[in-house]
């Protein structure tokens, strides 16, 4: 007797914490027995199955004494003894957590009674004394356990994490953006309705949002949680509806002790942020925002492992570089984008919106003195035409668009040398920092640069326009006749003077 209690002391704290308090009951299952003992499961997850299997009879004495009789299976006669007297005892050095397949395996072919979660604590009514093994489909351990105190209960220790295969994505088109951009962002990731023994309460999403993005009043399109976790279907799918908060989504997962969802439910949450110029332009991972979801038991946070998700966005910039014929910049030329609205002057500027399907007339921009138009804030996802709208004096204007390329810049410390004739630099936020000109020793600047003359406008689009051409003065052929007219008689009256002075002298 004392070696089948050492045994079952063994089982009970490998395979499952036994809680000897007494517990609510909100669901229960009568066994058909006609016993008066019950067996409770605490944190029993909302959907999954639970049987119970009595393996071996039990008496208990006044003083807490149990002796059990029965059969022993054949299946599992290397793990039980019998002797002649009939008392079933533990075989000599059994370790029941090797003997787990084999005991489950018995209990799914001998249920005495089994129910479907309700998401509360779920208690087996009107059991006879026994040994029974609870098996669940919430993961691959046996819960096994002895209804002797007559009124026992169990924990389901196979409770999966609180967050899992958690995934955060942006549409595959919104990864490089305009300034102006409106991007969808989707969160996905896997519930628990236990953590252990703590039943969660709520789930809490938080984004960073971080300065570069701005949320709508209604920006959570949808949120969708699915209790069989299959996105393809709908007939488990509930609809929540809920907003940001301080930068949070609370979702409720419990009415009273009673879950709301599925154990494993999945949640799906789409929502919508509008780019703006705080974005840092450039192939940087410094444009990110990160996703927390935290479950709580009441007031309790439930430390989980990988509850942590991030995206980054990207935006680039586009330059144009005006010059002559022999490629000296220069100033004055104003081009448009059809459906590009940008906010700057004097050849730097940041985009406000871009809709690359519009017609509509652009925001006119100005080079700078030499001849450099920088737009910062822009997507390489569609093709960007640029159209002269005013040539500088003495220029023709461009007939017709120059395709634009979008060119991906990154921060990085310049070094500008005497050989150079010039750079222009620009900060983080697009705005001109300064300018070096050839000349003198070798000079070092360290700024945060956005881009330089050596390299954004290195591939900039280079529009060159020619001189206008001087046309020939359509009413000057009258003077020309006087003047030739003019000089014949002038010429006449020289030679008669000549003649006639050679006439006197004879």
């Amino acid at each position: 007797m004392k070696t089948m209690k050492k045994v079952l002391a063994l089982a009970l704290a490998a395979i499952m914490v036994m809680a000897l308090a007494g517990t609510a009951m909100a669901q229960t299952k009568a066994s058909g027995q006609g016993g008066t003992a019950t067996l409770t499961i605490n944190n029993a997850a909302k959907g999954e199955t639970y049987k119970i299997a009595k393996l071996f009879d039990a008496t208990i004495s006044t003083t807490g004494s149990i002796a059990y009789t029965g059969e022993i299976p054949a299946a599992l006669a290397s793990y039980f003894t019998k002797d002649v007297a009939g008392n079933i005892s533990a075989a000599e050095g059994l370790d029941l957590r090797a003997a787990q397949p084999a005991l489950k395996t018995w209990a799914e072919a001998n249920v005495t009674a089994q129910e479907v979660s309700d998401g509360s604590a779920l208690t087996f009514t009107g059991l006879k004394y026994g040994y029974y093994i609870i098996t669940t489909t919430q993961g691959e351990a046996l819960l096994t356990i002895d209804s002797t105190n007559p009124n026992a209960s169990v924990n389901d220790k196979n409770s999966t994490p609180p967050v899992s295969e958690l995934g955060k994505e942006v549409a595959e088109t919104d990864e490089v953006v305009s300034i102006g951009d409106e991007i969808t962002y989707t969160i996905t990731f896997k519930t628990a309705n236990y953590d252990g023994t703590d039943q969660i309460t709520k789930y809490v999403i938080e984004d960073t949002l971080p300065d570069f993005l701005t949320l709508s009043a209604n920006a959570v399109q949808s949120i969708i949680i699915d209790d069989d976790a299959d996105a393809t279907t709908t007939d488990d799918q509930h609809n929540v509806t809920a907003q940001f908060t301080d930068k949070k989504i609370e979702l409720t997962w419990t009415n009273g002790t009673t879950s709301r969802y599925k154990n494993g439910a999945l949640v799906t949450i789409v929502y919508k942020a509008t780019v703006n110029d705080k974005i840092a332009a450039g192939n940087v991972t410094t444009n990110k925002n990160e996703v927390t979801i935290t479950p709580y038991a009441g007031d309790k946070t439930i430390e989980t492992e990988n509850n942590k998700t991030d995206e980054t966005i990207q935006t680039y910039a586009a330059a144009i570089k005006k010059v002559d014929e022999s490629g000296n910049p220069l100033a004055g030329a104003t081009f448009q984008v059809p459906g590009l609205t940008v906010t700057g002057s004097n050849g730097n500027y940041t985009v406000v919106s871009y809709d690359p399907a519009s017609t509509t007339t652009g925001t006119t921009m100005e080079c700078d003195p030499d001849g450099v138009l920088v737009i910062r804030g822009i997507s390489n996802e569609a093709a960007i035409t640029v159209y002269e709208v005013e040539a500088p004096n003495g220029y023709n204007k461009l007939t017709e668009g120059k395709p634009l390329s979008v060119v991906k810049t990154s921060e990085a410390t310049t070094t500008t040398t005497k050989e150079e004739t010039k750079t222009t630099y620009y900060d983080a936020d697009g705005n001109i920092v300064g300018s070096e000109v050839a000349g003198g020793t070798s000079t070092n600047k360290t700024v945060n640069v956005l881009v330089t003359n050596a390299d954004l406008i290195a591939g900039a689009l280079t529009v060159e326009n020619k001189k206008g051409t001087e046309l020939p003065s359509t009413g000057g052929i009258g003077t020309t006749i006087f003047y030739i007219v003019g000089a014949i008689l002038v010429l006449g009256a020289g030679a008669v003077l000549v003649a006639r002075r050679k006439a006197s002298a004879k």
